[in-house]
């Protein structure tokens, strides 16, 4: 996808997070973090980037069954302020964000 689809989904979705699938496979996250760095580093380029120039491969997961003070650890430890939920068979589920705790 595009930069300007991943802003779109961003908005929408109001996690300040999108999630890049292929075929329902997780292939990696972008956070509005993300977007903003790249647009002050690449301003002259940064709308011919596509999704897979900034988004960070192998993002955090947790699986959907597990406990909340669990993502709560991960989340902190990581420094990170959501995580991608995953089921047993590794497929997208949701967002937990660090505000749903």
């Amino acid at each position: 996808d595009t930069i300007s689809d991943v802003i779109h989904v961003i908005s929408k979705g109001m996690c300040g997070i999108a999630v890049v699938l292929e075929k329902g496979i997780i292939k990696g996250v972008i956070s509005d973090g993300d977007i903003r760095r790249s647009m002050e580093k690449r301003q002259s380029t940064f709308f011919k980037l596509k999704a897979s120039n900034l988004m960070t491969k192998n993002p955090c997961v947790i699986m959907e069954d597990e406990k909340l003070n669990i993502a709560e650890e991960l989340m902190n430890s990581k420094k990170i302020s959501s995580l991608i939920v995953i089921n047993k068979t590794g497929s997208f589920v949701g967002i937990l964000q660090r505000f749903d705790l």
